[in-house]
């Protein structure tokens, strides 16, 4: 299978950067690796290797932001669908359509499919239109547990979006940074392969074979037996 030192993913480049550290911090490292690292490599490792971790740490962050927002949202739901439910007209008989009809032309149980901010605006329709209006009953406990409901998911949608925003500037700054790691990662290994036995350069540069799953880099060759060819 075809073989090539070229990354193709952020997982192969945390391979490819993992691979020299580790082939550097060895007490017998050839001194031309760590002095072609050093001119070609490095800079550009090292900023890959703090974008990445960046990039990791913004997500993180980003799903739990995600996971609290949708925590806020499953109380705001059950504070709107039992809100809903004790809305009357005067004969005492429910009004889904009404409420549906103040909230847009959505019916609760269909509020779930839009984004927070939508559903926290319409929520809002529904409260200012039944303290509007008088041919309309409603439980005004309720009412207010959904207003404190509003502004608690409110809250986590800014936190959520805020993080969601950071998580893409992370993304970004991390994809410039992989651009830069394969062009200085490309010179490295052509000026590393001229100069330095393959033997000694194994070490320090991982093959992938193309064809099989990415990632999966060429086993190191067997050393030669004394007096035979390469193998």
């Amino acid at each position: 299978m075809p073989m090539t030192t070229r990354p193709c993913s952020h997982d192969e480049r945390d391979q490819i950067a993992g691979a020299m550290d580790r082939y550097l911090a060895r007490p017998d490292a050839d001194p031309r690796i760590r002095e072609l690292d050093a001119d070609f490599f490095a800079e550009a490792r090292r900023a890959f290797q703090a974008a990445r971790e960046f990039e990791r740490t913004a997500h993180s962050a980003w799903e739990a932001a995600g996971e609290v927002a949708d925590a806020r949202d499953a109380q705001f739901e059950r504070d709107l669908f039992l809100l809903a439910a004790t809305v009357l007209d005067a004969r005492g008989a429910p009004q889904p359509d009404r409420v549906a009809e103040m909230l847009g032309g959505v019916p609760p149980t269909a509020l779930a499919r839009h984004t927070y901010r939508e559903a926290i605006a319409r929520s809002g329709d529904l409260l200012r239109g039944l303290a509007a209006r008088g041919d309309l009953a409603f439980d005004p406990e309720k009412a207010r547990a959904l207003g404190a409901s509003r502004e608690v998911l409110l809250a986590g949608a800014v936190v959520e979006e805020e993080a969601d925003s950071a998580r893409r500037s992370a993304r970004a700054a991390l994809d410039e940074a992989a651009s830069t790691f394969d062009r200085s990662w490309g010179k490295a290994v052509r000026a590393i392969q001229a100069a330095v036995e393959e033997s000694v350069w194994t070490p320090a540069i991982p093959r992938f074979v193309r064809g099989a799953a990415p990632g999966t880099p060429v086993p190191e060759p067997t050393p030669a037996r004394s007096g035979a060819g390469p193998v």
